[in-house]
């Protein structure tokens, strides 16, 4: 076996094992278990593995067109449920679960491990660069649509603004200013 391949095993046993012990050793009750798991991820690990990604990233470009095709990609299948959910008569609690559901595609929880051991690094660039275009989307058009939908109202401007508060998206615009000046 190439030390290569054994080092990439390695590292993916370490992760799973550091995962058990982190939920085994750290105390938090069960009610907070998904906060506190969900702060470490959208405040520590994504923001570093965007700006990895984004800043090792060889032409700008990519990093501007694989979001932008995960955007269209998903305001297409948002349109498409959208226009279903009146033919089947749901309730308003259960429309806005049919129509924001297909939007939050979790490519990266599934492929990542693939996409690094089959395509190394680049790879795993171009789907976390990818992924960026699923937050938007989750960020602008499903929080917005979750949280208002039991006013009755869809505020667009509050998605806008939970997008320009996301550590993660701050972390994708260094990582790509860093790549333009060849910082990293």
């Amino acid at each position: 076996m190439k030390k290569e391949t054994l080092y990439d095993y390695l590292c993916t046993c370490d992760f799973f094992l550091s995962g058990y012990l982190f939920k085994r050793y750290f105390s938090y009750s069960e009610d907070q278990a998904g906060q506190v798991l969900s702060r470490i991820v959208l405040y520590i690990t994504l923001p570093a593995t965007i700006f990895y990604s984004a800043s090792g990233t060889k032409a700008v470009s990519q990093s501007f067109l694989f979001p932008f095709v995960a955007i269209l990609i998903q305001l297409a299948m948002y349109g498409i449920f959208r226009s279903l959910a009146p033919r089947f008569k749901l309730e308003k609690d259960t429309e806005c679960i049919f129509v924001s559901t297909p939007l939050n595609s979790n490519i990266m929880l599934f492929l990542s491990l693939f996409f690094y051991l089959s395509y190394g690094d680049p790879g795993l660039t171009r789907l976390i660069l990818y992924d960026i275009g699923n937050s938007f989307t989750i960020f602008m058009i499903m929080q917005p649509l979750y949280r208002f939908a039991n006013q009755g109202k869809n505020n667009f401007l509050a998605g806008i603004k939970m997008v320009f508060r996301s550590v993660p998206i701050w972390a994708f615009f260094l990582g790509i200013t860093f790549s333009y000046f060849g910082l990293v």
